[in-house]
């Protein structure tokens, strides 16, 4: 419950963060998407530093979790305290979010194996619902400030989303980690898992799964970075969007990816988790290709914003379901350093971001947009092993050991569901 309500909240700030932090810096900086992508860069340089180590101390046993989610909770608190000094302000906000590692880590051992993808689904819906109350809010304020994009009204929007952030921090001290659960939060049995890969594959291992996730995720990562930073900015200067209208779109964002992301688990149902997400993220991508060939009718709102969103909102509708994926075939004992890994995906986000700010600068947009859709094809097809190996959820016994428990009824089961796709 505190997850999800951590969830929300921390939505509201970002909502508001995210589409709003871009045009600030780039006023601030004289219109440079270059420099625009340094300042993300360093945020995201910081979250991975920190968040390797943290993750590594998350999974010690003589250390609770909580204690080290406190000490992120103050980093974030002082991060919201030095909201006016820019760089130093985003170096501590990316510290903070190295520091979501333990957070992760405890609401993963807090829900069943078998039942993840839909827990997963739950919160993710949520943190995509309350993002967009974020620019709903920042809609209102612009409203009243006059809908122009200029220093002071961005910095005023900023500091209601500082706020919603420090209501976040509160929560972070709330997490326990009494409320974890044993045997039945830990990774699918391996006897369920070699099974399907006998009969499907029969090469592949159990443990390659969160590699590919992982490195799949990296080049993703390093692919949004470049441009998904520059949507707003995107918006502003070449579609000709006004603030109110621009977030008024990324008000009805996160409503879209959420009802995609429900579509997206119950598809995943039918015809596998992996499949779904594949077929997902390869129409997203070509949405985002469209978008690289269409300048000529970047002027045109009626035409650029459909398209846009609907390449977002299926590129990133399989982000629950993928992260389900993940932890069903963690080890408890290694959640936090895998959860470390979303972090380091991050810096190859902002990290990227740097490089993206100077393709724009100098190529323009259409040609990042081809750079990123080429990579994340690219992150999409590192997938293609992972579709004999990953079985449909089928909720654990908890009452047998979760390593040794003969479940030759439930491979078989999962066998049969691979075996009767269309």
């Amino acid at each position: 419950v505190i997850t999800l309500l951590y969830t929300t909240v921390y939505g509201f700030g970002g909502g508001i963060f995210i589409s709003v932090f871009p045009a600030y810096v780039y006023l601030l900086t004289s219109g440079s998407n270059t420099k625009v992508g340094i300042v993300e860069a360093l945020q995201g340089l910081l979250e991975a530093l920190v968040a390797v180590p943290v993750g590594y101390i998350t999974d010690r046993p003589n250390l609770k979790r909580q204690t080290i989610i406190r000490a992120g909770a103050l980093v974030g608190f002082l991060a919201i305290l030095m909201y006016l000094l820019l760089c130093a302000a985003i170096a501590l906000v990316g510290t903070w979010n190295g520091f979501t590692c333990p957070c992760d880590t405890i609401f993963a051992d807090s829900v069943a194996t078998g039942n993840r993808s839909h827990i997963y689904n739950i919160k993710n819906v949520l943190g995509l619902c309350s993002s967009s109350v974020g620019p709903a809010i920042a809609v209102v304020l612009f409203h009243f400030l006059g809908n122009d994009w200029n220093l002071e009204d961005c910095r005023i929007v900023l500091y209601v989303s500082a706020g919603f952030f420090t209501c976040t921090v509160v929560l972070q001290c709330l997490f326990r980690d009494s409320k974890m659960l044993e045997k039945e939060s830990e990774a699918l049995d391996k006897e369920t898992v070699e099974t399907v890969r006998q009969v499907q594959c029969g090469f592949m291992k159990s443990e390659y799964v969160p590699y590919i996730i992982g490195l799949s995720d990296v080049v993703v990562g390093i692919a949004s970075g470049m441009t998904i930073k520059f949507f707003p900015l995107f918006f502003q200067n070449e579609v000709g969007l006004s603030p109110v209208a621009l977030n008024i779109l990324y008000t009805g964002v996160p409503i879209s990816i959420g009802i995609s992301s429900t579509l997206c688990a119950i598809i995943s149902k039918r015809i596998g988790r992996i499949q779904s997400m594949m077929i997902f993220k390869l129409l997203g991508i070509g949405f985002l290709f469209c978008m690289s060939f269409m300048k000529s009718n970047w002027t045109d709102a009626h035409i650029m914003i459909p398209i846009y969103l609907a390449r977002t909102t299926l590129i990133n509708s399989t982000g629950a379901i993928q992260q389900a994926v993940l932890m069903d075939f963690v080890p408890k004992a290694h959640r936090g350093k895998w959860n470390a890994v979303s972090s380091i995906t991050s810096f190859g986000w902002c990290g990227s971001a740097a490089l993206g700010g100077y393709l724009v600068d100098k190529y323009g947009y259409g040609f990042t947009f081809i750079i990123t859709a080429i990579l994340q094809l690219v992150s999409c097809l590192m997938w293609i092993p992972l579709l004999p190996l990953v079985p449909k959820e089928t909720k654990q016994d908890p009452t047998k050991d979760s390593e040794t428990q003969s479940l030759v009824q439930i491979s078989h089961h999962n066998i049969n569901n691979y075996n009767d796709e269309p």
